[in-house]
């Protein structure tokens, strides 16, 4: 009549043992904060996102602004993202038209992000710069409206977030996509070039 009961507790010892494995605790650290420190890692992470600036779409805001657009042939396929760089006076000083290889078009939308604050690091410093995106579930995710399910973006996400939160004087702007259309045209020409030079090597 014990044997049985002993059986028992050894079994649900087991798999309270098997649970704490699978959340990458072990019983023990579990006890001693294993989870806790998980949440407040969260918590840390949440505080960088409520720390990214954005501005209203109609926002008349004096800098410079950077219109950054990402495009991928196929979602995964040849991608390329595209760069304005454009003074207060509305004039543009530069842009970017570069193939990145083979991406998905989120991930090409973030890397355009990532290459835009690239080039905001080399204006004047102290500038006021307004990042102007078309990409919805790209600004929603850095501002923590969206998770970030794809685990090919987490990383992207994280270098982002990073950027933008160390930066006080760049803000960040969702925008129309007529409104982006010149950048857009120079991420699809450089998704267009690659996909032509797979093409060519293909044949």
């Amino acid at each position: 009549m014990v044997l049985p009961l002993r059986q028992s507790k050894v079994v649900a010892a087991t798999a309270v043992s098997v649970r704490f494995r699978r959340s990458g605790c072990s019983k023990s650290s579990a006890r001693t904060g294993c989870f806790s420190a998980r949440r407040a890692a969260g918590f840390w992470y949440q505080t960088k996102i409520d720390r990214v600036q954005v501005t209203e779409p109609d926002s008349n805001l004096p800098g410079f602004v950077i219109q950054v657009d990402g495009s991928a042939r196929f979602n995964p396929g040849p991608a390329g993202i595209g760069i304005r760089v454009v003074r207060p006076d509305g004039a543009v000083i530069s842009e970017v038209s570069r193939a990145i290889g083979v991406r998905t078009n989120n991930q090409a939308e973030y890397e355009a992000l990532l290459q835009g604050l690239q080039e905001a690091a080399k204006l004047p410093s102290g500038s006021n710069v307004v990042v102007e995106t078309d990409s919805e579930l790209m600004f929603r995710q850095i501002t923590g409206e969206y998770r970030v399910k794809d685990p090919a973006l987490r990383s992207l996400h994280s270098q982002a977030v990073e950027l933008l939160v160390r930066t006080s004087n760049v803000k960040l702007r969702l925008v129309s996509r007529e409104r982006n259309r010149a950048t857009d045209k120079l991420a699809k020409m450089a998704s267009g070039v690659l996909a032509r030079k797979r093409n060519d090597g293909a044949a």
